[in-house]
């Protein structure tokens, strides 16, 4: 009988990080060129990203639900992907919040940006 081929989590985690640094990226540009009557565009946009993460991160969980051993133990994979997600939704949200935006904004941007960069996945160890 051939063993089914175990999920790759760690592909899961990278591509999770990867839609929150998409939405952080997201937010970064709305906060370089805001404009009002593009808002909901950029809303829009965030919401497709925030979706797709999410859909990952079910199909991640149904799949540890019929693993029997994972590689990697059940609630630290659940802890990881909900934080991970949880990233990506709040980008969404802070991107739903902005009604103008202040020059003190400036250092927050650049954290923003430079957290992202930091957490963008790199090669595989």
């Amino acid at each position: 009988m051939a063993r089914k081929k175990e999920t790759d989590y760690f592909e899961a985690f990278v591509g999770g990080v990867n839609s929150a640094c998409a939405a952080a990226d997201m937010l970064c540009t709305v906060f370089d060129h805001y404009e009002p009557e593009a808002l909901p565009g950029h809303i829009e946009a965030m919401h497709k990203i925030e979706h797709s993460a999410d859909i990952a991160k079910h199909g991640t969980m149904e799949q540890l639900v019929r693993e029997f051993l994972p590689p990697i133990d059940r609630e630290d994979i659940m802890e990881l992907s909900g934080t991970i997600d949880d990233e990506t939704a709040l980008r969404m949200f802070c991107c739903g919040c902005i009604c103008s935006i202040s020059a003190r904004c400036g250092p927050r941007r650049r954290l923003l940006h430079r957290s992202s960069q930091t957490a963008a996945p790199r090669s595989r160890p």
